[in-house]
């Protein structure tokens, strides 16, 4: 979204739902409130907006939101969690390799994620949910992820633009999967994200 500070102004586009004046909205990335004052719809004036409509919002105070923010309505706040299962469509000729870091693109978040447990791939044929260690081009998995930092989503089911994700490879950037993400996990204690530094007296 972009914002205008004099004017209190932002634009976007409703993902699902709808807004109408006077609705409370929540800037997820800051946890900022504000009121919606004014809808437009191309240029006109309008009481709400629903999901699909490309709008500007005139808000009552001044804030931090920045482009590419989430907004929601103060009373159906998005999840956060650093810890998810998902459906993963694997679509590179290269294999998965669980636990290796690749880069998940969510809504407007960029952030490292790895697969820590592959559930079960699922068999086309007969619909069987087969034991895998790995995928390959074009097979479908049910697995459990967790990523480097929180990220802010909803179930597909409940809104696609926010439920579904891309996989890329870190270093070529390359599509590897696209991803649904059924619900959060508890708090990720079995990946811990950082830098090892080790001195010449630890490795004495």
């Amino acid at each position: 979204k972009q914002v205008e500070e004099k004017e209190r102004k932002c634009t976007g586009i409703v993902f699902s739902g709808s807004l109408r004046l006077g609705d409370s909205i929540t800037d997820c990335a800051s946890g900022t409130i504000n009121t919606v004052r004014e809808i437009l719809i191309s240029d006109q004036t309008a009481e709400i907006a629903s999901a699909g409509q490309a709008i500007t919002l005139f808000l009552e105070h001044k804030g931090q939101i920045t482009s590419r923010d989430i907004i929601t309505k103060s009373d159906a706040p998005t999840q956060e969690t650093d810890q998810f299962a998902a459906h993963l469509l694997w679509v590179h000729a290269d294999p998965l390799l669980p636990e290796r870091k690749y880069i998940i693109k969510i809504g407007n978040q960029t952030v490292l994620a790895a697969v820590t447990d592959l559930k079960y791939r699922l068999n086309f044929d007969t619909l069987e949910h087969m034991a895998s260690k790995t995928l390959a081009h074009n097979e479908l998995a049910y697995c459990n992820f967790a990523v480097e930092e929180p990220i802010r989503f909803d179930a597909y089911d409940n809104v696609k633009k926010t439920g579904a994700f891309i996989l890329l490879d870190r270093f070529t950037n390359s599509i590897m999967g696209y991803g649904f993400i059924t619900f959060a996990l508890r708090r990720a204690t079995n990946l811990t994200w950082h830098k090892l530094s080790i001195d010449k007296q630890t490795r004495a």
